[in-house]
């Protein structure tokens, strides 16, 4: 009889537990429903993170590409694969995603308001680029991931070794 009394009031205890977390349910489907609920909230977390460091990344790109006009590959690609750890296709692309607009819109009206665009050279470049970035977006796919961060270091490093030269 005492054994049967102990049973029920663990039993009275669990359903008050569960009943007074807030979630309405009773017991073990009170506290499934609370750490369901826990687990939306970490990833809801997570996501908001996430777009924050995109935020940021974007930020800083479009400083850097206000004041020296590099951005995309520069900047956004590293910074997707080391921050977001994105394998560089994925970053590549996101970069090209992201760049579309923003950068040649409000970056180049800036600088054209103050006379500081050449547009017949601007407009044979966009032509160049619309040639060239899809066909080193081809080029690219045919790349494992090491291949593509070691030809980008290796870019980054003769880009660098000629502005330290040419500095005077």
């Amino acid at each position: 009889m005492a054994a049967r009394g102990l049973r029920v009031m663990r039993a009275n205890m669990r359903i008050r537990r569960g009943a007074g977390n807030g979630w309405g349910g009773a017991g073990a489907a009170g506290a499934l429903a609370w750490r369901r609920s826990r687990r939306i909230v970490s990833l809801r977390s997570a996501v908001m993170g996430m777009l924050l460091v995109f935020l940021l990344i974007g930020l800083a790109a479009g400083v850097l590409s206000g004041l020296f006009g590099i951005g995309g590959g520069i900047l956004i690609v590293p910074a997707l694969m080391l921050v977001a750890r994105m394998q560089p296709l994925q970053a590549t692309g996101t970069s090209l995603g992201a760049l579309l607009l923003p950068v040649g819109a409000l970056g180049a009206y800036e600088y054209y308001r103050n006379g500081n665009v050449n547009v017949a050279a601007s407009l044979t470049i966009a032509v160049g680029l619309l040639v060239g970035a899809y066909f080193g977006a081809h080029w690219a796919q045919t790349l494992s991931p090491v291949q593509m961060k070691r030809a980008f270091a290796v870019f980054l490093v003769a880009v660098a070794i000629r502005m330290w030269l040419s500095a005077k």
